[in-house]
């Protein structure tokens, strides 16, 4: 059944206070169903690095993983006294930990439905407001951690794959022409010209 129409706002679906959208429509029915498509068990690692390399929107700062705690500053510089021999440390237990500088839109991530704005008025998902439902400390409305855990059936479309190379180029905009041709017959095998 369809319940959205171009145009109309969210609420008249799901409500007016919802902020979740179309993952309304999971249940345990729809999860079980997802589960039950699995027929090799394969696992695709989609993940990305996070470090100062990771892909990034140019808008963002990169993301920095720092050495905060390492055996050689644990042992020597002796500012944690639970650390030292005197302390009870008599084996000389240390471990690395690290400080995180960080972003969101950095490498392997999900928007929630208060990430993009729109008018005037700043609206977001569900016609919340960012005046009413933003601030310093994140959203309050829509946000991340609305998000209920995801398991549905999902699709791949490996877009370099169907133009026979190994990786786009880092300019290359997928097109809706490269996804409706990815799910057709292929009509060349040739190695088609990415440059844009």
């Amino acid at each position: 059944m369809k319940k959205w129409t171009k145009g109309k706002g969210w609420g008249w679906v799901w409500g007016q206070e919802d902020e979740v959208g179309a993952l309304n429509e999971m249940t345990d029915a729809t999860r079980l169903a997802a589960l039950q498509l699995v027929k090799q068990g394969k696992a695709y690692d989609l993940g990305l690095a996070y470090d100062r390399n990771s892909y990034k929107w140019p808008g963002h700062s990169p993301g920095e993983v720092m050495s905060f705690r390492t055996p050689a500053g644990v042992k020597g510089q002796k500012d944690l006294p639970f650390t030292t021999p005197e302390g009870g440390n008599a084996g000389g237990t240390a471990w690395h930990s690290s400080a995180l500088f960080i972003s969101d839109n950095v490498a392997t991530q999900i928007d929630g439905l208060g990430h993009i704005t729109h008018g005037q008025d700043n609206h977001f998902y569900n016609g919340f407001k960012a005046d009413e439902w933003g601030g310093d400390f994140g959203l309050r409305k829509a946000d991340v951690t609305t998000i209920p855990p995801i398991i549905a059936r999902g699709v791949l479309i490996d877009v370099a794959g169907y133009k026979n190379v190994d990786a786009l180029p880092s300019h290359y905009e997928i097109t809706v022409e490269d996804l409706e041709g990815h799910c057709g017959p292929r009509t060349s095998t040739s190695r088609p010209d990415l440059s844009l």
